[in-house]
């Protein structure tokens, strides 16, 4: 992540401290603040807890009295925990007045007064349960900070994305499909360029990446105009691939202008006009496609990603041919225009049919759908509240699911960085059910 994200990277090696590490604290606590002579209660007369679960040596690097020699679970345990009031706890972020030796006589001093003299019926198992929520509430407090950072989360406004990652891995695939031959004449560097491809296959794009580059750099005078094309083109598959999408349009124009008298460059060449704004290029390439082959779905896909967010659904549906609505990007195109105008049922049942026709590259597709499935679902109420159907956690269910398989393709590939934002979505799901230990951990993940 970048500069800003610091603090995430500095959560993950903060853990929650277990309900029976709480059960043991708060059983020695006497139902009181430890620190000397305040005699505040830890729960209220209405059973709600209102002290703070303190660390002694910081839970994590960076914090008060933090040692860096200690462990996450080191830090969790009881032995490193007191419980305390709200003005004390800010009182001992004094870390000159209030040393881990001075921290650990406090707890040593009032631990010793409750040791074996109190009563287990003083204390319930729902009340451990309310410590641990606290403590769950106070990490996703500090999570949601630099979600509030993060362009992915589902629940901000979509406006504020710079660019759809749904529609650049969409992109990525029928960009790929047009990357053929085209009836040109076979070349040593063509054979060179499919073997290169086959790193991408593998999901080895940067290494794909650096190898295109390689050759363009060596033998860019000895390639014929359609070589020049499908390097550049595959270069640029590649980088909307790892989310570099300036870069993709870029080469995809610069890969037109090689070659842009067939079907497979046009459509090249669409795509490369729609990453970069282009809207009268990108509508004469679709336009001398369709004079080509008025079905072409490749087209009618481009077509669909121009006026995603200009045409209103309804229209924008009734224009498409019956022949391509089926295609697998023409489906994906549809359901995001459908999620563009919050037509949610449209846009689950266009990426539904989307991955059911898919037979390669599905963890885009589910990713896709479970994204749908959850904008679908996504009530601020609900979410805030807790309060959700059965009904609604069966499909948000069915989302995380969808996510994680989708994670487990690509997660040790050069792909991760650029999908992390599946991760940040299946934490607002978990968030939903609610889920907030996974949550939790899905976020300082992504």
């Amino acid at each position: 992540m970048h500069a800003k994200n610091m603090n995430a990277q500095k959560m993950a090696k903060r853990l929650v401290p277990t309900k029976e590490t709480l059960n043991r604290l708060f059983a020695l606590s006497g139902n009181q603040c430890a620190f000397p002579d305040c005699p505040q209660r830890l729960f209220n007369k209405q059973n709600k807890f209102i002290g703070q679960v303190c660390h002694i040596a910081a839970a994590s690097d960076g914090g008060e009295r933090a040692n860096v020699n200690m462990t996450p679970e080191e830090r969790r345990q009881q032995e490193n925990l007191l419980i305390l009031c709200y003005p004390h706890h800010i009182e001992t972020d004094d870390v000159d007045e209030y040393t881990v030796d001075r921290l650990k006589e406090v707890k040593k001093n009032h631990e010793e007064k409750f040791l074996g003299v109190i009563n287990p019926s003083d204390y319930t198992p729902s009340m451990i349960d309310e410590m641990f929520n606290m403590e769950m509430r106070r990490m996703w407090e500090q999570v949601s900070e630099t979600l509030d950072n993060t362009k992915q989360l589902l629940v901000n406004d979509q406006k504020q994305m710079s660019v759809n990652e749904e529609m650049l891995n969409s992109m990525a695939n029928i960009a790929a499909r047009l990357d053929t031959i085209s009836g040109k004449n076979t070349t040593d560097f063509s054979a060179e360029i499919d073997s290169i491809m086959e790193l991408r296959s593998s999901k080895q794009q940067e290494g794909a990446l650096i190898a295109l580059e390689r050759l363009k750099s060596r033998d860019w005078d000895s390639m014929s105009q359609h070589d020049r094309y499908r390097t550049l083109a595959n270069m640029g598959i590649i980088c909307l691939e790892l989310d570099q999408q300036e870069k993709a349009g870029n080469l995809f124009i610069e890969a037109f202008s090689h070659e842009n008298d067939t079907l497979k460059s046009l459509g090249i060449g669409a795509l490369g006009y729609i990453l970069k704004k282009d809207r009268p290029h990108a509508e004469e390439c679709i336009k001398r496609a369709w004079d080509m082959e008025p079905l072409n779905t490749d087209s009618w896909y481009a077509y669909v990603m121009l006026n995603k967010e200009t045409i209103p659904y309804q229209e924008l549906l009734s224009k498409i041919p019956d022949e391509v609505k089926k295609d697998v990007e023409v489906a994906n195109g549809l359901a995001q225009a459908a999620a563009a105008h919050k037509q949610y049922s449209e846009a689950n049942k266009w990426a539904q049919i989307a991955l059911d026709n898919s037979p390669i590259n599905t963890f885009d597709n589910k990713a896709t759908l479970a994204t749908s499935i959850l904008q679908s679902q996504m009530n601020p109420y609900e979410v805030l509240s807790e309060q959700v159907s059965e009904s609604v956690k069966v499909k948000i269910k069915y989302a995380i699911e969808l996510f994680t398989e989708a994670w487990e393709e690509v997660k040790n590939t050069a792909l991760s960085k650029s999908r992390a934002w599946w991760l940040v979505n299946r934490g607002v799901a978990h968030k939903f059910i609610p889920d907030r230990e996974a949550a939790y951990q899905d976020m300082l993940e992504s």
